[in-house]
C-alpha cells in the first residue's frame, strides 16, 4: 500500500513538474528566438565592415616606413614627424591583429549559432535538463554579449586605425618618396 501511494505521489510530482517545465516553454523558447536575431543582426554587422584590405594596407605603411627609415637622416629631431611615424607604426600593428579578431568573430558567431539551434531543439522536444534552460538561456546570453563587446571593440579599432591610415598615409609616402628620390640624386 505505501508503495503504490509512494508511486502516486512520485509520479504526480513528476506530472506537476514537467507541465511547469512546459508551461514556461514558449517563454524559453521566445527568448533564444530573441538571441539568434541579435547574432544575425550583430554577424551582419561585422560582415559589413570587414578588413579585407588590411594586409594591403599593412604592406604599404611598412614599405612607407621602411623607406624613411633608409633615406631621412635630420640633424635634429621633427616632434610632428616623429609623432606621425609613431602613430603610423602603431596603426600598421594593429592591422594584422584586426584581422585575426574578424576571422575570431565570425567563428564565434558560428559556433554560438549552433549552440543556440541546440538548445531551441532542446527546448522545443523537451530534450536533456529540462529545469537547467533557464540556465543555459542566461548564459548563452552572456556569450553574446561578450560577442559583442568583441564586435564593438573590432568595429572601434578598425574605424581608428583606418582613419589613421587614410589620414598620414598620403602625406607619409609623398615625404618617403621625395626622400628616395633626393637619396638617390645624391648618388
Amino acid at each position: 500500500m505505501k508503495r503504490v501511494l509512494f508511486f502516486s505521489l512520485f509520479v504526480t510530482t513528476s506530472i506537476l513538474l514537467t507541465s511547469c517545465a512546459d508551461a514556461l516553454r514558449p517563454e524559453q523558447l521566445a527568448k533564444v528566438e530573441q538571441m539568434q536575431n541579435q547574432i544575425d543582426s550583430l554577424e551582419q554587422v561585422i560582415l559589413n565592415h570587414p578588413l579585407d584590405s588590411a594586409a594591403m594596407k599593412a604592406q604599404e605603411a611598412e614599405i612607407v616606413e621602411r623607406r624613411i627609415k633608409n633615406n631621412y637622416f635630420p640633424d635634429t629631431i621633427d616632434k610632428a614627424l616623429a609623432q606621425k611615424m609613431n602613430r603610423f607604426k602603431v596603426m600598421r600593428r594593429s592591422l594584422a591583429p584586426l584581422g585575426y579578431d574578424f576571422i575570431n568573430l565570425k567563428n564565434g558567431f558560428r559556433e554560438m549559432r549552433m549552440s543556440l539551434d541546440n538548445l531551441y531543439s532542446d527546448i522545443d522536444n523537451g530534450h536533456n535538463e529540462r529545469d537547467k534552460y533557464d540556465e543555459f538561456i542566461r548564459f548563452e546570453q552572456s556569450k553574446l554579449e561578450q560577442l559583442r563587446a568583441l564586435s564593438d571593440e573590432y568595429l572601434k579599432a578598425r574605424q581608428e586605425n583606418l582613419q589613421t591610415f587614410d589620414e598620414l598615409f598620403p602625406e607619409l609616402e609623398a615625404f618617403s618618396k621625395d626622400l628616395a628620390k633626393k637619396a638617390k640624386n645624391r648618388q
